[in-house]
Order: C-alpha cells, then sequence, then structure tokens
C-alpha cells in the first residue's frame, strides 16, 4: 500500500469523525437542571431586616453625673438617639497610656455596655480622622466624656477593665460640646443612686419604676428557610421527628434541631479542624454579614457579648430599650465560628407583634431591692456584678402568646437571677 492510499484513508476517517462529532453537537438537547451549578443557593429572607455595626452594638445606660449625683434620660429612645448622635462625632488626638488617676468633673457623661469590649472595636462605632493607630487588645466597659469648657472641648476616655490603662481622645467641634450642654439643662431625667459597693459602679433609679406587663401575639419563622441559609445543598437533608427532640434536619456533618413547640432553633456543625481564633472584629463582621444574609434581625437585637476565648458572639433581645430575659434560652441569638465557618447557631424562631393587651406594673423601689438581695443567704449578694430592669419573656404556644412582665434582674456570677419578693430564680447560666 503506498502513502497516497494511506493519506486518502486517513483523510476519510477524519472526515468521519468530524461529520459524526457535528452530528452529536447539532442534535445534543441539554438537561438544563444538571447545569445549574449546586452552590448557587437562592437568596433567602426570614422577613427581618439588615443591621449595621452602629446599630448592634449599643449601651446599656448613659449616666449624666452632675455635681455628685447621677441621673439618666426617662425615655430609652431618647437615651439611644443621644447615642447616635455621638458615635457620628469624629476623635482627634487619640492615645494609649497607663491610667494615672480617676477621672474627675463636675460634669461628666458615663456610656456603659452590657459587657465589656475589645478596644479594637472602638473603630466601628467612631471616626478617627484618618489617624494611624496601633490598637491594643485590653477591654473596656465604659466610656466617660467630659467638659473641658476652658478650650471648648470634650475629652473622651475608655478606661481598661483592669483600671491600669486608659485610651484618650478629645472631640474639638463647638457643636458637640452645645449638644451635651443641651442635654444637662433637659429636665426629662430620672434621678439615679449607687449600689452600696461602689467599686462595681451600679447605678440604680432612686425613685419606683413603672413599666408596662405586656401580652402580645408572634409568628414563627419557617424551617425551611433556614435549611436554605444553613445547609449548601438542601436537597441532601434528612428529616425526622420526635415528641422530645423536636423536629431534626440533619446530613453526615451537620444537624438542625427546632423545638417540638417551634420556639427556637440549634444548628450544630462540629469540624475535625484545630480551632482557629478569631479576634473580636473577625467574629462581630462574619456574623453581621450572615445574619444579614438571610435579612435575620427579626426583632430589636444587641450586641451582649463577645467571647474570643470560645469564638463565640451572642446578641441581646430588648423591647422597649430593656433587655429580654427567659429561662429557655429565647432571647439570644449565638454563633459560633472557626476558621471563617459557622459551626454553631443559635436563635428564637418567633417574632414579637403588636400588643393585645398592657397591664401597668409597679416595681419594687431600688433600696428595696438592694435590702433584699443583701440579707439573702449563701452570701448570694458577695457574688453580684449588675442590677438592672427588664423583662422576663413567657412563651405560650398553645394560646399562641408571649407575655413579657418587668422585673429586677441581677448578674450573680456571670448567671443572670430574677429578683423576686419571694425567691431568686435563676434564669440564663453562665461561662
Amino acid at each position: 500500500m503506498n502513502s497516497e492510499t494511506v493519506k486518502t484513508i486517513v483523510l476519510c476517517v477524519l472526515i468521519a469523525i468530524s461529520l459524526y462529532l457535528s452530528f452529536k453537537l447539532w442534535s445534543y438537547q441539554p438537561s438544563y437542571s444538571e447545569v445549574i451549578p449546586e452552590e448557587i443557593i437562592p437568596e433567602v429572607d426570614i422577613d427581618g431586616i439588615e443591621k449595621t455595626k452602629q446599630q448592634l452594638i449599643q449601651p446599656r445606660k448613659i449616666i449624666f453625673h452632675d455635681d455628685g449625683k447621677f441621673y439618666a434620660l426617662k425615655d430609652p429612645k431618647e437615651q439611644e438617639k443621644l447615642y447616635n448622635e455621638m458615635i457620628s462625632w469624629e476623635i482627634s488626638d487619640f492615645a494609649f497610656g497607663p491610667k494615672e488617676e480617676e477621672t474627675e468633673g463636675k460634669k461628666l457623661l458615663e456610656v456603659i455596655f452590657p459587657n465589656p469590649l475589645n478596644m479594637q472595636l472602638v473603630t466601628n462605632f467612631f471616626d478617627f480622622q484618618n489617624q494611624d493607630l496601633d490598637f491594643p487588645t485590653w477591654s473596656f466597659q465604659r466610656m466617660q466624656i467630659l467638659q473641658n469648657e476652658e478650650d471648648n472641648l470634650l475629652t473622651v476616655e475608655f478606661p481598661s477593665i483592669d483600671g491600669r490603662n486608659v485610651a484618650v481622645g478629645t472631640f474639638q467641634n463647638l457643636n458637640y460640646m452645645k449638644l451635651v450642654e443641651n442635654y444637662f439643662s433637659r429636665e426629662d431625667f430620672n434621678e439615679y443612686i449607687l449600689y452600696p459597693d461602689e467599686d462595681l459602679q451600679i447605678y440604680l433609679p432612686k425613685d419606683q419604676v413603672s413599666l408596662p406587663r405586656i401580652t402580645t401575639r408572634y409568628t414563627t419563622i419557617r424551617p425551611d428557610k433556614l435549611i436554605q441559609v444553613l445547609f449548601s445543598d438542601p436537597s441532601v437533608v434528612n428529616q425526622s421527628s420526635s415528641s422530645n427532640l423536636g423536629q431534626l434536619f440533619f446530613t453526615d456533618n451537620s444537624q438542625l434541631r427546632v423545638y417540638q413547640d417551634g420556639s427556637k432553633m440549634e444548628y450544630v456543625s462540629p469540624v475535625a479542624e484545630e480551632m482557629t481564633w478569631m479576634t473580636a472584629n473577625d467574629l462581630l463582621n462574619f456574623s453581621l454579614d450572615h445574619v444579614n444574609d438571610h435579612k435575620g434581625w427579626t426583632d430589636d437585637y444587641s450586641l451582649l457579648d463577645i467571647k474570643e476565648s470560645q469564638n463565640r458572639i451572642i446578641y441581646q433581645l430588648n423591647y422597649n430599650g430593656y433587655p429580654v430575659f427567659s429561662s429557655r434560652d429565647l432571647t439570644t441569638l449565638e454563633q459560633k465560628w472557626n476558621n471563617q465557618r459557622l459551626i454553631e447557631y443559635h436563635r428564637p424562631l418567633f417574632r414579637l407583634s403588636d400588643p393585645l393587651d398592657e397591664t401597668t406594673v409597679d416595681l419594687p423601689a431600688s433600696l428595696e431591692v438592694i435590702n433584699y438581695v443583701q440579707n439573702l443567704p449563701n452570701d448570694f449578694a458577695d457574688d453580684i456584678l449588675d442590677i438592672q430592669i427588664g423583662y422576663r419573656l413567657s412563651y405560650e404556644s398553645d394560646e399562641r402568646i408571649i407575655v413579657l412582665s418587668p422585673s429586677w434582674f441581677a448578674n450573680v456570677g456571670g448567671n443572670m437571677v430574677e429578683v423576686n419578693q419571694n425567691e431568686a430564680d435563676y434564669l440564663k447560666g453562665g461561662d
């Protein structure tokens, strides 16, 4: 067989292959359900809202110091308004150093947060005018703003928790000074007193406080929406249910539990690798983005605590400016992360509706509460870290209502305890 014959045969074979492939290409009908990548997850909305860091990092109380007396605005909404004004201010001449003496001044604003915050978080709620700052890792819980009338400016201080360090800066805009002066001249204040152990710096309203007891309906968040949020491929999620555990949705490495009464959910996705510790800023950023992605702020939540040693972040439910507590962990939204991956997510599955009924409740005066807790057995008062007014949440699934009852609460060694005249019932465990 000569070379020309071989070339002819090879050419014919190539032409035949080309015709066959062209035919297959022309006649191919793709299955469009197969070409949609599994990683593309539809946007999920659980009917809440998105929030910013400034909206989440809120103080528990703002105390006005005026010639040795203490005051706070009567309306929590007015306190929120003042704080939102303050966090738009620019800080100048910011510096860190050892704390040499106690802050003194005739007029002083003290902003108190629910728990210690890492100093690096300050960048989320103040403008530092492009200052190149290397923030320390120590924590603060209070921010103090003093009037410097000689220089027409305000000085701001962040004392460290251990009292050894302080961060100091100035607000140099004259309008800031005038705003603070206007607040000090207002009449809508309640006077406060200090708890007898002054080292704790617990401020309590001097006069009796009356708040409404709220009965409200609620709507529930559908579990199938959370399945889309938490599982990369919802089609492979298995389901089971029992009277004890409620509904379980699970894959080989993740599980979502919805309680039988639909009140809350617990998601866990354990990891085999070692924990990679995240900074407070990283935990806040990842958590905020994740909850915003499914519009998960279904009620008024604010930052309660960031536990960097556990990669855990916790948000607290509030109502009308007061924290809400529950013996069943129905009032906190909590996440745990590892290496930028969500491994735990606990949250309520209800959304508060408009009130059905309100009844005014007169709470015991603070002096009565102080006397009560100091006379409890087992050195109860020795472990008190804080005392505050809040709401106790009662979830009544049979009637599909929630009752919010105002009461006094004490932080006793990290545990939130309702203080009443008959007994002290532990509501929420600490670390």
